[in-house]
């Protein structure tokens, strides 16, 4: 039974999508594929209620090739091994009977969503992509905003035209003045699809790098498809550029739509975005001046944080990209301790730079660590002065002589593992 539940998890954690299956896979040798085949591990899905038709399906379809297998006079032995051998193919095609009514779903509610949101025609949307800071821009503009306005924001981490759809026909009224849209895409066409739907008057390009480079293809692949956010906007909308990625300072001299740059080179700085929005939108100097940016909370993005025995946690656990997680390391070092610690996952989705980028990481890592603790094996290659520790409590040994207030510990990438530690060892206050 756990390797149906580890098989729905990995499908789970790619959200269902066999392209990020397949490109996670594609990583292992012929050894690890063997494992992750036959054994997995203790990983086990959330649970929801795909998750469950999922589970229900993959065990009514072991039941009855069981059935089947034993009306071929085949004993019972055997046949329950052949199916426990088949248990990926399984649970893969119980993901593809619950999907394919999803996908008709999904099309029915972004047809419904496009017709309420054309009723809406005084509505002013902003749309927001790039590889990395999407969401903390997001927050950021909606603080600014709704000093004045009455603004609506994708929540969380929402990014897709389904999750998009949702939220306009839950939530969407002529109550409000903005809507402020997260975009996110693995593929090319999934930006211009959301902007369909919203059609948005502003866009916001918060930064572009190498992330999900292996379901892109390509860097120019990459591109493009942030740049359908800018080719959606009318001929009078605005693109404000963070001007410090290198790649949107050289691509946006190609657009001929107004461009107001800002310069953000960590979470903290796509406030600058936001002042920008506002100071467009009719925010004076006065009244920027006056928001209050602590209204949301930097969890995971870099966020400095206390530790048991007085060490330093940076806590950067919310994504990692080649980016952002070079701006972390540059925050550690700033960090007066003696011990530096890193604690990652490196980098998924790299495809073919995979190895060069996480490699660069490692290098990087490598002249300022005292210590690197790797806890994703099939990145193993690419960190070679990290040890691997898969196990909580093989990690709990590394580290515990280290925790104490000469020591600064960087989480880096998002895992069970990283989440769990952090639980432990983050010092909470009063309010928590």
């Amino acid at each position: 039974m756990s390797i149906i539940l580890y098989w729905i998890y990995l499908w789970q954690l790619k959200e269902y999508r066999w392209d990020r299956l397949r490109l996670y896979l594609k990583q292992f040798d012929i050894w690890g594929l063997i494992s992750q085949w036959l054994i997995g591990n203790n990983s086990k899905p959330r649970l929801t209620i795909k998750a469950g038709l999922i589970f229900g399906l993959g065990v009514g379809l072991m039941g009855v090739s069981i059935l089947f297998l034993l009306s071929l006079s085949l004993n019972w032995l055997i046949a329950l091994v052949l199916v426990y051998f088949n248990v990926p193919i399984l649970v893969s095609l119980a993901v593809g009977l619950v999907t394919i009514p999803k996908i008709l779903i999904e099309e029915l509610l972004f047809r419904l969503a496009r017709r309420k949101r054309n009723g809406f025609q005084s509505l002013i949307v902003i749309g927001i992509t790039g590889s990395y800071g999407k969401s903390t821009t997001k927050e950021y503009i909606k603080i600014a905003l709704q000093q004045q306005y009455h603004v609506l924001a994708t929540a969380g981490s929402v990014n897709t035209p389904l999750g998009v759809s949702l939220q306009i026909l839950r939530s969407l009224t002529a109550h409000y003045d903005f809507y402020i849209v997260e975009m996110g895409a693995y593929h090319p066409g999934e930006i211009r699809k959301m902007v369909n739907l919203v059609q948005p008057k502003y866009a916001v390009l918060t930064g572009i790098n190498s992330q999900h480079l292996g379901l892109f293809g390509s860097i120019e692949s990459i591109i493009a498809t942030k740049f359908e956010l800018i080719e959606g906007i009318p001929d009078n909308g605005v693109v404000f550029a963070n001007i410090a990625d290198e790649i949107i300072a050289q691509e946006i001299q190609k657009i001929n739509k107004k461009v107001i740059p800002y310069s953000a080179l960590e979470p903290q700085g796509n406030i600058q975005a936001a002042i920008e929005v506002a100071k467009y939108v009719g925010f004076n100097a006065d009244e920027t001046s006056r928001i209050n940016w602590d209204l949301f909370p930097l969890v995971g993005r870099q966020q400095v944080l206390p530790g048991k025995k007085n060490c330093v946690i940076i806590n950067d656990t919310f994504s990692s990209n080649p980016t952002g997680f070079i701006a972390a390391l540059e925050l550690m070092k700033q960090q007066d301790s003696r011990q530096k610690i890193l604690i990652t996952t490196g980098i998924y989705e790299l495809g073919a730079r995979a190895a060069e980028i996480n490699r660069l990481m490692h290098d990087c890592a490598a002249q300022l660590c005292t210590k690197m603790l790797l806890v994703e094996s099939i990145h193993q290659e690419f960190y070679p002065q990290a040890r691997l520790v898969t196990k909580y409590e093989d990690l709990m040994n590394e580290i515990e002589d280290n925790i104490n207030n000469q020591t600064t510990f960087l989480f880096e990438g998002r895992n069970r593992l990283l989440v769990q530690l952090l639980d432990e060892l983050v010092v909470k206050s009063e309010n928590e």
